[in-house]
């Protein structure tokens, strides 16, 4: 019997190729994401990291995450937990850059 779809497959559908090509990279692969404004960088970013935890086996402890304010932050850990729900989402490291380097 099939198991049921997880949400990141479910998302996964939701995306260009170029975009599921990235999420789906492999964990070694390099990656550069970069697009204009509104074009779904965050929403890959964040599939990348459920992916990465989901299909990759890297744990939540193994990931850093860093952005510019409190707030994407916040954001970041939600939408990662609602992809993975398996995942404590206080067991990701998301940080804005100050606090990180501070």
């Amino acid at each position: 019997m099939d198991s049921p779809p997880t949400p990141l497959a479910d998302a996964l559908g939701a995306l260009e190729q170029t975009q599921r090509d990235a999420v789906l990279a492999e964990p070694d692969t390099p990656l550069l994401i970069s697009a204009g404004a509104g074009s779904g960088k965050t929403r890959v970013l964040n599939m990348r990291i459920a992916a990465l935890l989901e299909r990759h086996g890297v744990r939540a402890e193994q990931v850093l995450a860093l952005t510019f304010t409190k707030k994407a932050c916040g954001e970041m850990q939600e939408r990662v937990a609602r992809l993975c729900p398996q995942i404590a989402k206080h067991a990701l490291t998301v940080k804005t850059f100050h606090s990180f380097c501070f």
